[in-house]
């Protein structure tokens, strides 16, 4: 019965992940047609897409899948780009791989990042180099860097210092606003405060014209009942 209610499980599952249109490569080969990059900068999706080509679709499973990423990492290295990691998403949805993409260790500028400009440079233009050249272009590389993160840290300054001025700026207003909105509420309260006293004169006024008239009409009565 156990052995059973396991199959019916598994059968449950598996329908479950074929009408979600999902499938995992790797555990069998799974048809796809298209491919997508994420991360991408260096390089637009056309270019890489031809380094991947599906043709009219294959059979992948994950080795294949590696041996794509590590096509796509390849074509980086060959641009020069040596520290573009790629990974591939074992999931294929809709007939779709993708590709994840890190090119962030191409973008620290530090000294080993210059030393690997420079010599990226001169490889791909072809020219040998002295070493005095190599060096006089990395400093110069260097220098560059350290100005530009000058720069950058000015601006996150400048950035930080219009910020907390907007902030002041708001909170004074916000304050202003709070203080008008108390004198207002005051002024309110006050001309409440008069029209309840104006209301209690009326409302003493009518009452003693309302005891004159009662007298006159009480003295007209007793007029009325002398002989």
């Amino acid at each position: 019965m156990h052995f059973f209610k396991s199959i019916l499980l598994y059968l449950c599952a598996l329908c479950c992940l074929m009408a979600s249109g999902v499938a995992l490569a790797g555990e069998r080969e799974q048809f796809v047609d298209l491919v997508q990059f994420e991360g991408n900068t260096l390089f637009d999706h056309d270019t890489l897409a031809a380094r991947v080509d599906m043709g009219d679709g294959i059979m992948v499973d994950k080795k294949l899948m590696r041996l794509f990423a590590e096509e796509v990492r390849a074509y980086y290295a060959a641009n020069g780009f040596y520290n573009v990691l790629v990974y591939p998403d074992y999931r294929v949805v809709d007939g779709i791989i993708t590709f994840k993409i890190d090119e962030s260790a191409e973008f620290e500028h530090n000294r080993l990042t210059a030393v690997r400009m420079v010599k990226r440079a001169y490889a791909l233009s072809g020219a040998t180099p002295s070493r005095e050249m190599q060096k006089m272009a990395t400093d110069q590389l260097t220098l560059a860097f350290a100005d530009r993160r000058m720069m950058e840290r000015d601006r996150r300054m400048r950035q930080r210092e219009n910020i907390e001025r907007y902030v002041s700026l708001r909170i004074k207003e916000m304050r202003e606003k709070t203080q008008a909105f108390a004198s207002h509420r005051e002024k309110i309260r006050e001309h409440e405060h008069l029209l309840l006293v104006k209301m209690r004169e009326n409302a003493v006024r009518r009452l003693e014209q309302m005891a004159a008239v009662q007298a006159l009409l009480d003295q007209e009565v007793e007029e009325d009942l002398l002989p």
